[in-house]
């Protein structure tokens, strides 16, 4: 993925309610460190470190099988696509 579509995709969010205006404010040092799978590292532990960031209150939820974002300003479920939750984790998550 490039900047400009991170970007867009960002823009997307912010628009959707899906995040604050303030969550790409360049604060990494906030944003949990999270090693990505290889060979020696578990795709479950990776999948279960992650889980536990992006399903903090407020952030994304799961209906069914679809995972949602709670968008407060129209009081509705959002479904996340999974591109879209890619460029999301981004907001709250630093991968290595």
């Amino acid at each position: 993925m490039n900047l400009e579509q991170a970007r867009k995709f960002n823009e997307f969010a912010k628009e959707m309610g899906i995040i604050d205006g303030d969550a790409s404010d360049g604060k990494n040092h906030e944003r949990p460190l999270i090693k990505i799978p290889s060979d020696q590292r578990e795709l479950i532990d990776f999948c279960n470190e992650c889980g536990i960031e992006l399903g903090k209150y407020g952030r994304l939820c799961r209906r069914d099988r679809t995972v949602v974002a709670i968008n407060k300003e129209k009081a509705r479920l959002d479904v996340v696509t999974p591109r879209a939750l890619c460029s999301l984790a981004q907001q709250f998550i630093r991968f290595s």
